[in-house]
């Protein structure tokens, strides 16, 4: 019998950081952003190419990272610019909603 799928998610740390911000935004801390900045940071990790990723919660206890080491934007490019052809457009401009799980 196989295991059920578990779709990665950020570890448990990282959405109690979160949501305490977003409870301490609505509440009025204007400083809640800035915290949350400072106690998010040991969980962040540069990719290659300068941008960050977040740790998951793996199975058996094993993190993996949200993104790959080459990183979210690279990602990006390969995923979506270089299969639309977008770069042979001149410029334009690209509203990323709801494309992936948000971690960018």
């Amino acid at each position: 019998m196989s295991e059920e799928y578990r779709a990665l998610t950020v570890t448990e740390k990282v959405l109690k950081i979160l949501k305490n911000c977003f409870e301490s935004e609505g509440r009025g801390y204007s400083s809640a952003r800035s915290r949350a900045e400072s106690e998010i940071k040991p969980f962040l990790l540069e990719t290659e190419d300068g941008s960050f990723t977040l740790r998951s919660d793996g199975p058996d206890g094993q993190s993996e990272t949200m993104h790959t080491q080459h990183g979210a934007v690279e990602e990006a490019i390969q995923q979506f610019v270089e299969p639309s052809k977008l770069l042979e457009k001149g410029d334009v401009n690209v509203l990323d909603i709801c494309s992936g799980l948000g971690y960018n």
